[in-house]
């Protein structure tokens, strides 16, 4: 980032006096300039990034791994991915367990792109203060429905609660 211009410092000092009625140190509004500049960058960083997707995308509708040294989040299970890990396609960024989830139907594609749709057993522990031993006896004996997110080795990597498959159980227990 290059250094801001004595003016630019000066604008935001004004900026700030008029929308919120404070006086800032000089030292102050350098930082504070500097801070949304940096932000500024950051946004533009994201927007090339999302548009050089998009234009890959155009070329590969039905998605791709993304770059390899970089490290991202699973939009569902939330774990760190990178490389060949990730899939990303119009859903958003996932690891290949979730993906391979979605393409043999065990979860929906929604999960990705509508996360009101769906919770996931820490938040029934958590929201509904249920403990993970009664969660697993409420799966076994029918009163919640879930869908697994399978390991390679066949353990359980995620599990995903839909809220149209549970929604009388939620409801009975406290809506979330």
């Amino acid at each position: 980032m290059h250094e801001l211009k004595p003016e630019q410092i000066e604008e935001f000092k004004r900026i700030t006096k008029k929308v919120h009625g404070k006086d800032l140190t000089d030292e102050e509004a350098r930082e504070g300039a500097y801070g949304i500049a940096q932000l500024a960058e950051l946004f533009l960083e994201m927007a090339i990034e999302q548009y050089h997707r998009d234009k890959r995308m155009e070329k590969e509708p039905n998605g791709f791994h993304l770059e390899e040294g970089h490290v991202y989040s699973c939009c569902i299970c939330h774990d760190s991915i990178s490389g060949q890990q990730t899939w990303y396609d119009q859903s958003g960024i996932k690891c290949m367990l979730c993906q391979r989830a979605i393409n043999r139907r065990i979860i929906p594609r929604s999960v990705c792109t509508k996360p009101d749709s769906w919770v996931p057993s820490w938040r029934i522990t958590r929201d509904l203060h249920i403990h993970t031993s009664t969660i697993r006896k409420y799966i076994r004996n029918g009163a919640l429905r879930v869908r697994n997110i399978l390991d390679e080795d066949g353990g359980i990597h995620y599990q995903v609660f839909l809220l149209k498959d549970n929604h009388e159980f939620i409801t009975q227990h406290r809506p979330l």
